[in-house]
C-alpha cells in the first residue's frame, strides 16, 4: 500500500474506481477533436533552428563515443 492509498479514504478510492473510461463519450470526442486541432498545429510548426542545433551536436557527441 502507497502513502496515497493509506491517506485517502475509502469511499475517495471506490469513486475513483468508478470512472468510466467511455471513448463514445461525446464530451471526451469533442476534447479530443479540440486536442488533435492544437497539436496538429504544433506539429506543422518548422523546429526553431537552436533546436535543430542542439540535436546536431548531440548527435555529434553520440557518435563521438563510439
Amino acid at each position: 500500500m502507497t502513502t496515497n492509498q493509506k491517506t485517502e479514504s475509502g469511499s475517495a478510492r471506490a469513486s475513483r474506481k468508478r470512472v468510466p473510461h467511455a471513448v463514445d463519450d461525446p464530451i471526451q470526442q469533442t476534447i479530443g477533436k479540440h486536442l488533435k486541432a492544437v497539436f496538429d498545429e504544433v506539429v506543422r510548426q518548422p523546429v526553431p533552428e537552436r533546436v535543430t542545433l542542439l540535436l546536431q551536436r548531440l548527435e555529434e557527441q553520440e557518435r563521438q563515443k563510439k
